[in-house]
């Protein structure tokens, strides 16, 4: 629907039956406009909004009784509305203006929001009188709108206290009243909230219906049925969906998820937004936030067959179920699908998370954990074992506290490169370990010597000191790469984390898919995993892409330079990334050179590990460690412990 050129749309809502009303402004004047269900557009001219102040926006537009009821927000004056108001001084206010059917203005009612006052919805009751919910000081209450300037309506006090507004667990949105209490939606969810009692249900979770909360224009519930009105992703054209209890045509297919995170909820709806067959819902193991209590509830679902169709893999016990036969292998699909094929996905992503030559997980991106330096210390070098970085260091005047990453406040070394090497111990096929060996009893003298990065001011001056020679980190653009070059003040060599066997970087997905074995919509399934992959992440990027199609975009975008227009009409770079440090100038990076996307994908290809946590066993060598940093045993004797006591903990997963 064409609205006229030169407006300014300012917002946005819809009425119960999907007419819009939209609100713009052309510079002199506020025009509002309606647009049926035909797309018929018809401009309301005449329109009056009296003592109209800054920034009005329009929240709600109801016909009853041949009356117009228009809920609008705008800034006022504070001195209009309070004795105490100082000039200049501007606050928020609702009105709710009564108007004939020549949109003339009767009176209207509002509350200014401020001091603990604010008005969250407006709507009418069974005898069609309008009433509205709002917040004061005391809580939540309703009352009937004003009749006349001079009425004073009495506030019914809501009973209990519903999280609506700036809850611990997340602010609210789009408060609505039922005939029977109130409606709401909140991380994802529809809430109702009983009048009654006081007590909230959870009863849908939009991202099944492809609606993102944050995206919905008007909504209301009728017949028995949620209506909602929104304007999906920003997208060009708003829709009407409607919710109702029943069977679905769609094929209906389940994922768990341990958090209803908002990047999980974004992807479900978008997913379930491209489909005309197919329907995915969430079944969300973590509630409370006990997340551990979660993943134990779900793997048990996944022992007794009763799982959903797809899994977010994160927490899970992934190897043991893999040899379990509870994931499906992709390779089936990958083989057999012309949109996406192995051609299809970069390939050190299918090289890193194989597992007896089959693929059991898949995500849109991965990171890169790996090891670089400056070349004035690095000399070129590329794959390193222990003995050889200690030479570097030493060559460059440094020694093994030099190396920042290794450790932080909340990770250890050892958690830090067994979680890089953890393979090289552990054989998941057969379920053995070998602990007992020379590159085992490096890490932990490794560990029982380093004492942390010697940081003086900042990361920056301290790489500019040489207290700084390497860094053990995570790289996951080519800007990140680039940033690190500037640090360092010199061209870096990424020559990877010590380690005996070939280069040292590892893998890591994000987000990683799996299939349940056992699902019986496994077609439908794989329609999410191909759309799951494909499409690329809306922060543009914040990861490698796992897509190749997407990767190669990543990397030639890197190498071009961004542009907009200022204020004053002249086109101004815009950087790709940024980095500040407390006593450096902020670090901007517009664009990468060809040799810099080449030493990416040259690390790209040379990764053939997955990184992993595997959080029982780190726990073990880390509380068994402690006697050898301690000088209580010798090395050889704490690796023995360790070995026997993974060896048990393996024996147990397998069985």
């Amino acid at each position: 629907a064409v609205l006229g050129n030169a407006m300014t749309i300012d917002s946005i809502t819809a009425d119960e039956e999907g007419n819009a009303y939209v609100l713009g402004f052309d510079g002199e004047k506020s025009t509002l406009w309606t647009v049926d269900t035909e797309l018929r557009v018809q401009a309301i001219d005449n329109i009056e909004m009296e003592n109209i102040g800054a920034f009005p926006s329009i929240r709600g537009l109801y016909k009853v009784k041949d009356l117009y009821y228009v809920w609008c927000q705008m800034d006022i004056p504070c001195k209009e509305v309070y004795e105490d108001g100082e000039d200049g001084v501007y606050t928020t206010d609702d009105r709710i203006y009564v108007k004939d059917s020549n949109m003339k203005t009767l009176y209207y009612d509002d509350i200014p929001s401020s001091y603990g006052n604010q008005m969250i919805c407006f709507t009418f009751d069974v005898e069609n009188n309008p009433i509205f919910l709002a917040q004061d000081e005391e809580g939540y209450y309703m009352r009937k709108l004003k009749n006349s300037v001079s009425d004073k309506p009495e506030k019914e006090r809501i009973k209990g206290k519903p999280e609506l507004i700036d809850s611990s667990t997340g602010s609210c949105n789009n408060i609505c009243l039922s005939y029977d209490g109130l409606m709401y939606t909140k991380n994802g969810d529809i809430f109702k909230y009983s009048l009654t009692d006081g007590t909230s249900e959870k009863m849908f979770h939009l991202a099944g219906a492809g609606i993102d909360e944050d995206d919905i224009l008007s909504w209301c519930i009728k017949d028995g049925e949620i209506r909602i009105v929104d304007n999906y992703r920003n997208g060009n054209k708003s829709e009407l969906t409607t919710i109702k209890e029943g069977s679905s045509k769609k094929t209906t297919i389940k994922i768990a998820v341990a958090g209803l995170t908002e990047d999980k909820r974004n992807i479900i709806s978008s997913f379930n937004r491209s489909q005309n067959s197919i329907q995915l819902y969430p079944v969300e193991y973590v509630d409370d936030y006990d997340y551990d209590s979660g993943i134990d509830s779900l793997q048990k679902d996944i022992l007794k067959g009763e799982a959903p169709d797809l899994f977010f893999t994160t927490g899970l016990d992934y190897e043991v179920f893999v040899h379990a036969g509870v994931f499906e292998n992709l390779y089936k699909y990958l083989d057999s699908d012309p949109e996406l094929g192995r051609k299809n996905i970069v390939p050190s992503v299918l090289a890193s998370n194989e597992i007896d030559g089959k693929l059991y997980a898949i995500s849109p991106g991965f990171n890169i954990f790996t090891m670089w330096g400056g070349k004035s210390t690095t000399q070129g070098k590329k794959g390193v074992n222990m003995e050889e970085v200690i030479s570097l260091l030493k060559k460059a005047g440094g020694n093994i506290n030099c190396i920042y990453g290794l450790q932080s406040s909340d990770e250890s070394i050892l958690r830090t490169l067994t979680s890089m090497e953890l393979d090289r111990f552990i054989n998941w096929d057969e379920c053995t370990c070998d602990f007992k060996n020379d590159e085992f009893y490096k890490l932990l003298e490794l560990s029982k010597e380093y004492e942390g990065c010697n940081i003086t001011e900042s990361i920056s001056s301290s790489m500019q000191n040489r207290n700084i020679l390497m860094t053990c980190g995570i790289l996951s653009s080519v800007e990140d790469y680039c940033i690190q070059k500037q640090l360092y003040g010199e061209e870096i060599d990424i020559i990877g984390y010590p380690t005996d066997d070939g280069f040292g970087a590892a893998m890591s997905l994000i987000d990683s898919v799996a299939m349940n074995s056992k699902s019986n919509n496994k077609s439908a399934a794989w329609e999410f995993i191909k759309y799951y992959v494909k499409n690329k992440d809306e922060d543009k990027w914040s990861f490698f892409p796992t897509y190749l199609n997407n990767f190669e975009e990543m990397l030639e975008e890197s190498m071009q330079e961004d542009y907009m227009v200022n204020e004053d009409g002249e086109s101004e770079r815009i950087a790709k990334a940024t980095y500040k440090d407390k006593d450096c100038d902020t670090i901007f990076v517009f664009k990468a050179e060809q040799a810099d996307v080449d030493t990416i994908r040259d690390l790209i290809n040379s990764t053939n590990k997955k990184h992993e946590y595997v959080t029982d066993v780190q726990n073990i060598i880390e509380e068994e460690a402690g006697a050898f940093l301690e000088n209580q045993k010798s090395v050889e004797e704490v690796s023995g412990t360790i070995q026997s006591r993974v060896e048990v903990f393996l024996q147990e997963r397998k069985e």
